[in-house]
């Protein structure tokens, strides 16, 4: 499955935290090197808190108990892809470390602000800036988890000018510091 998600693009993934001969753990993992990640939607008969919110930390969007009946799992589903196919969103997402403002976004698209938070409120349930800053906590973990790179220099590639503004933010939206989620990942 992996391979064929290095070679094509996908917008979403359904996986089974039970998968035979698959630990989902690592699965995860190794999605978060790919380019062009895909949302992720995990459901299993066997989640516990702490199984979901390991997969969650990892980047999943959400964890679906089975069984799904179509009329539960489908909604998610299309939530999750609306994600995907907001134009505001995926410029977002892939110009988070440079963008300064709500302004730039909406400058970018010919649009009002204000449609530019309405457009990211109706796909993501966030705000302009908790959207902004999540899309640079999960590159952050990415980058704390599969590189050596200094905290100072992760915050540099994410537009930070300040360390210190970078890991405030990384503690307040993970409850711990980057230093502490390397050190878990690690572990």
């Amino acid at each position: 499955g992996l391979r064929l998600l290095e070679q094509e693009q996908f917008d979403l993934v359904i996986l089974d935290l039970k998968m035979p001969g698959v630990d989902v753990v690592e699965f995860m993992r190794r999605l978060r090197g790919l380019k062009r990640r895909p949302e992720v939607l995990v459901v299993s008969g066997y989640a516990t808190l702490e199984n979901a919110v390991e997969v969650v930390k990892l980047g999943a969007f959400d964890v679906a108990q089975k069984p799904c009946l179509s009329g539960d799992l489908l909604p998610r589903v299309e939530h999750i892809l609306a994600r995907h196919r907001e134009p505001v969103v995926a410029y977002i997402r892939a110009n988070f470390a440079t963008i300064k403002s709500r302004e730039e976004v909406a400058d970018h698209f010919h649009i009002c602000s204000e449609t530019v938070s309405n457009r990211i409120d109706h796909c993501t349930g966030q705000s302009f800036h908790g959207f902004l800053e999540s899309c640079r906590v999960q590159e952050a973990q990415r980058l704390l988890a599969e590189t050596g790179l200094e905290v100072k220099e992760i915050a540099g590639r994410l537009g930070f000018k300040q360390p210190q503004s970078f890991s405030r933010m990384f503690k307040r939206l993970t409850r711990r510091s980057p230093s502490q989620y390397r050190r878990e990942v690690h572990s």
